[in-house]
């Protein structure tokens, strides 16, 4: 019996190796290999489907009707910038990459040279590994391509059939891997474990989300464009597919807005409070992408953390009842063979070591107490970290509307000046980069703050929760037992000189400044003096405090400067953020793009429209001062337009310096004439600035400041 107690004490605190092997022929490293050659499987299919694919597009610039009427085209992906549709389904073909990306932060590469495995060759070139992780990124991008393709390709109705057989593959070998390995995938500690079948299938759910949601939109596409077909529909002019979005804007600010009457506080709230959908308005793709992938990232990383402390509490807890056992049967026989590790350990910590059965259960208590209150802690920080950084995302999308419909009406105060006035280079690099800054921003954000929560809430079970429970007393207890009157006096004299300010120290209760009573303020911040150090050694203590806590939360939000004024330039991550909403103001502007397609249309109508036949020179002669007219009056809408606004008055005029210095450089202009042109635009510029004020009301309307 002895001998038995402590082979099963032991037992619990091997790896228990021998009965982590399923009985079944299937392994979990046979379903990692499946997924391998997937993988590499799709990589030349994909590249021949995006070559085919590229047939269905047309090129713009180069040889536009050469080959087949300017096929093959370039087959972009997806658009970033102009087009806001399908923003969910770019979002979830971006989910079943993360996937496949985060494999390669747990060692799982898809390819990589066999020489990585010498240890030798490893630590002589283990720094080449970056450009291992680079391929195998661009690999999973190539693999995927052809899904995000044939989302962006939504009217062929060929691309539709493409992506949803494309699509099917892949959930082909997901539910081989998935019936045949539950546990997949999972970390390399939770491999062999026990009941956990469930648990880590919850880490692939993303991915079933992703497909049902991917074969819905192929579906949608496919059936809408067949409706098309056999209803031969007439596309309505004027405006396009993608512009139609700024139509429903330009339709919104110029309807009549009805009156709000809930004017007390909680009406106010609640209209704050409460989700506005603005029509026309729409969230950037790459604002999607990024904001999945990063939820994403920190779902999979707090739901493996989180299985794995239950897992590794589930053996302890498994050891401290072996242990009980063991001490039972001490307490009947009195043989301490089974509890002498025990013993060991306790001499180890410095603990007084007896063989009594009581101070071995207190020490196994206090033990098993900790490791409680640490697993308690461990999954309190870990769920309030995530939550806190979902929230932050929702913040994100809110804030990214506001101000983009704040620079849609012109206003740019907001921005900080020395980030304003960055170069377009400038704001496109920024944009490029802030699905990945955003990203990683998040991740270390939820890293950083679960660690603080760890050590503040341990710290704070240690010192003050658990003497309190124990009835105990230490040196927290006893320092925060002498300053809690010097906090409340603190309080209560801030308090006062707030009250002595507004109704002893100014007129009308502090309803404007207006000093009185100024004896007895002099005497007041005479005695006060002293007195106001106290606050401000609390107030110090409290800045402190705040600028840790909030800054810990916003270190995710690239939305918000974090830095103070004059330091805008070194916050990387803020011009990020405003370089991506400078690129989708200039493509996404409601105002412009309307404007663009009227243009468009009226062009399109005049080069469609029947050439006049002139059959007489009476025709012709009569139509000659129709032109004549028509010209003036152009000229006319031109100069007064220049007039109107001098800014494009002065852009034109350099312009037109330049195209003169141009010609002078080449020797095809006379130097007076071209004198005389930029005395003459000198001229006209002070012309305009002098009518500036005149036509002030008329250039606001010009231009796009509206509400």
């Amino acid at each position: 019996m002895e001998d038995s107690n402590l082979t099963t004490t032991e037992s619990f605190l091997d790896t228990n190796a021998t009965n982590s092997t399923p009985p079944a022929a299937f392994t979990c490293n046979d379903a990692q290999i499946i997924e391998y050659i997937a993988v590499l499987l799709h990589l030349p299919i994909a590249i021949i489907l995006v070559v085919a694919l590229s047939f269905l597009t047309k090129r713009k610039t180069i040889n536009k009707t050469c080959c087949h009427g300017g096929r093959p085209g370039l087959m972009e992906p997806m658009d970033f910038t102009d087009y806001r549709g399908r923003r969910w389904a770019y979002s979830l073909v971006f989910v079943l990459m993360t996937y496949r990306v985060l494999n390669l932060f747990e060692g799982r590469y898809y390819f990589k040279p066999a020489a990585y495995s010498d240890p030798e060759f490893d630590s002589k070139f283990g720094w080449s590994l970056v450009f291992v992780n680079m391929l195998n990124i661009c690999l999973i991008c190539v693999v995927f391509y052809p899904l995000l393709a044939c989302i962006s390709l939504r009217h062929s109705i060929s691309a539709n059939i493409t992506g949803f057989i494309y699509l099917l593959a892949w959930v082909f070998w997901s539910a081989i891997i998935w019936v045949s390995c539950p546990l997949y995938p999972g970390d390399a500690v939770l491999e062999g474990t026990d009941g956990l079948g469930d648990q880590m299938f919850l880490l692939d759910l993303p991915i079933l989300a992703a497909f049902i949601g991917l074969v819905y939109c192929y579906v949608a596409d496919f059936v809408c464009n067949i409706r098309k077909r056999c209803c031969h529909k007439v596309k309505p002019t004027g405006f396009s597919d993608t512009n139609a979005q700024a139509l429903e804007y330009i339709h919104k600010i110029i309807a009549t807005k009805p009156i709000d009457e809930s004017i007390n506080i909680v009406g106010k709230m609640k209209k704050k409070a409460k989700y506005r959908w603005i029509p026309g308005v729409y969230y950037s793709p790459r604002l999607m992408c990024t904001m999945a992938v990063s939820a994403l990232a920190i779902y999979k990383a707090s739901a493996v953390t989180i299985v794995g402390f239950t897992t590794l509490y589930n053996h302890l807890h498994s050891i401290k009842e072996a242990i009980d056992d063991a001490l039972d049967e001490y307490d009947k026989t009195g043989d301490s063979s089974g509890v002498q590790f025990i013993v060991e350990l306790m001499n180890t910590l410095g603990f007084s070591a007896s063989t009594a059965s009581a101070d071995i259960r207190h020490f196994v208590f206090v033990v098993w107490d900790w490791v409680y209150i640490t697993f308690i802690v461990l999954v309190v920080s870990l769920v309030v970290s995530t939550l806190v950084q979902l929230f932050s995302m929702v913040l994100v999308f809110l804030n990214y509307r506001k101000d983009l419909l704040k620079l849609f009406k012109g206003n740019y105060s907001w921005q900080p000046k020395m980030i304003e006035k960055s170069s377009a280079a400038s704001a496109l690099f920024g944009s490029m980069k802030y699905s990945g800054f955003q990203i990683a921003f998040f991740i270390y954000a939820w890293f950083l703050l679960s660690v603080i929560l760890v050590v503040v809430l341990m710290l704070v079970c240690y010192l003050v929760i658990v003497p309190i429970r124990d009835k105990e007393s230490n040196f927290v207890l006893r320092m925060l037992y002498k300053l809690w009157p010097t906090v409340i006096v603190t309080v209560a004299l801030n308090f006062a000189q707030l009250m002595l300010c507004k109704f002893c120290f100014l007129q009308q209760n502090g309803a404007f400044m207006a000093l009185t009573n100024r004896r007895a303020m002099n005497i007041a911040s005479y005695f006060l003096f002293f007195f106001n150090v106290l606050l401000g050694l609390f107030s110090c203590l409290r800045r402190i405090l705040f600028s840790v806590l909030i800054g810990t939360i916003l270190i995710s939000r690239l939305d918000r400067l974090l830095l103070t004024k004059g330091f805008e330039r070194l916050d990387t991550g803020y011009s990020t953020y405003l370089g991506m909403l400078k690129v989708d103001l200039y493509h996404t502007h409601p105002i412009l793009k309307a404007f663009v397609d009227i243009v468009i249309e009226h062009r399109r109508e005049v080069t469609e429209a029947p050439a006049t036949v002139i059959h007489s020179k009476d025709t012709a002669d009569k139509t000659q001062p129709m032109t004549r007219k028509r010209i003036a009056r152009n000229r006319w809408r031109k100069a007064l337009t220049l007039v109107n606004n001098p800014t494009i008055l002065l852009d034109r005029l350099q312009v037109q310096i330049k195209e003169q210095e141009k010609k002078r450089s080449k020797g095809a202009i006379i130097a007076d004439g071209f004198v005389g042109g930029v005395v003459t635009g000198v001229t006209l510029a002070t012309a305009a600035v002098g009518a500036s004020a005149k036509y002030h009301s008329i250039y606001h309307m010009s231009g796009c400041h509206y509400s």
